[in-house]
């Protein structure tokens, strides 16, 4: 009986062990269940939570690309618009450069046409010039240009200018001692041609100065008008003056533009009468010096006779002249008291007075033969 008791008492507890066991199963299985779900919900939130941050991140890093990629662009088409921009223009230079050009200022005063010519041929520009009669303007001188300097044309145009041609009339310069090319430029004003330039005396003017024209200073000429010109060759002819006034002289030398240096001597001539010159008469420098010895009239004076007895003739004529006596005469005679000739007696005699333009005599006694 107790041993049924014990095998139901275990039998119980077994049973009420296994019930347990399966409510603790049950219990522990329903735990299971739920926590894997509570996992996997926890992992799939985990998952998406990855997931969205990984989507953000890309989101974000393909944005900052994006943003310097738009950057880049930005940066390389501005570069190759600055670079198409520059390269357009230097086209557009080459072109203009090619094709256009500016008008030159036209030179204001010229001598010919390749003279005006000039700065517009440099441009690459045709050019024309017409001369016109002007008697406000000089020859020469700019009146009118067709476009005004700094237009901006094509290659070729042409371009024409207006230069005075001179006056219709003029009155004619004096040009006595003007040098050759200052009176050649003077009539070119004028358009007045020099036709011949002779070479003649300088008359006292330098060499290349002009000693007269043609045609008179003062003289109304037209336009085109041709004149000769003579040019000092700085040369003069010197004339003979001897015979000739010292008035005359002095006149005569300021023309030909010789210095004269004048002196006196006494002379049996009149007064003021040239009796030397130095040098002879012929060809000289202009501006040369000429000496001019022109006669003075003796002054009466008182001169005592000198001693000259004993002496030749010779040496009495030369004491007396020194002396001042300017009349000497000479008488020769035959005396036995002297031995050669000389002088023995003198008229007046030695250490009387005389005037100087009065006579003297001395006698020269000659022995016999």
């Amino acid at each position: 009986m107790n041993d049924n008791t014990n095998d139901t008492t275990e039998d119980n507890k077994d049973t009420a062990v296994d019930k347990n066991s399966e409510t603790i199963a049950d219990d522990s299985e329903t735990s299971v269940f739920d926590t894997d779900d509570d996992l996997n919900e926890t992992k799939e939130d985990c998952s998406v939570n990855q997931d969205n941050n990984s989507e953000e991140s890309t989101t974000d890093s393909q944005a900052a690309v994006s943003k310097k990629r738009k950057w880049v662009i930005v940066v390389v088409s501005t570069i190759v618009a600055f670079l198409l921009l520059i390269g357009g223009y230097f086209v557009y230079l080459a072109y203009d450069n090619a094709n256009y050009t500016h008008v030159p200022q036209a030179i204001s005063k010229v001598t010919s046409n390749d003279d005006a010519c000039a700065p517009f041929k440099e441009a690459k520009l045709e050019c024309q010039v017409t001369w016109v009669v002007n008697d406000e303007k000089p020859r020469g001188t700019l009146v009118e240009q067709n476009i005004e300097p700094g237009t901006k044309t094509k290659i070729g145009e042409s371009v024409t200018m207006k230069y005075s041609n001179g006056p219709a009339k003029s009155e004619f310069p004096n040009l006595v001692n003007v040098p050759l090319e200052e009176a050649k430029a003077k009539l070119y004003e004028m358009n007045v041609s020099v036709e011949t330039v002779n070479e003649v005396d300088g008359k006292g003017l330098p060499a290349g100065n002009v000693v007269s024209a043609s045609i008179e200073p003062g003289t109304e000429v037209a336009n085109g008008t041709s004149v000769t010109l003579n040019v000092s060759n700085g040369k003069v002819t010197l004339p003979d003056w001897e015979g000739k006034s010292k008035e005359l002289v002095t006149a005569e030398a300021e023309q030909l533009g010789l210095n004269v240096i004048f002196s006196e001597e006494e002379s049996e001539k009149p007064s003021g009468i040239v009796i030397g010159q130095t040098p002879k008469a012929g060809e000289v420098e202009s501006g040369s010096d000429v000496q001019v010895v022109v006669s003075k009239a003796f002054e009466s004076k008182e001169i005592t006779v000198p001693d000259v007895i004993g002496k030749t003739a010779e040496q009495a004529q030369t004491d007396l002249a020194v002396a001042g006596f300017r009349h000497i005469k000479t008488v020769e005679v035959v005396s036995s008291t002297v031995t050669s000739p000389q002088v023995t007696h003198v008229v007046p005699g030695v250490g009387q007075t005389g005037k100087s333009e009065e006579n003297i005599v001395i006698i020269v006694s000659k022995p016999q033969s």
